[in-house]
């Protein structure tokens, strides 16, 4: 169960935590990559809410089948 981020500035302390579990490799930030040739359904994407994360245009990408 993970710990209650108490005390005088509890987004200070969860956000330091984040950062140190991305710097030890603990957390792994959530990237979703669409080829240029697509970029027309990337809005489409985060509107239906299809992503989570970031959204990464590839210009050498190549597209989806």
């Amino acid at each position: 169960m993970p710990e209650r981020a108490d005390g005088p500035d509890p987004l200070r302390t969860l956000a330091e935590r984040a950062l140190a579990g991305a710097a030890a490799g603990r957390l792994t930030p959530a990237v979703h990559r669409f080829p240029l040739a697509e970029a027309a359904e990337t809005p489409r994407a985060l509107e239906t809410r299809r992503t989570t994360g970031e959204v990464v245009l590839e210009p050498t990408r190549t597209a989806t089948p």
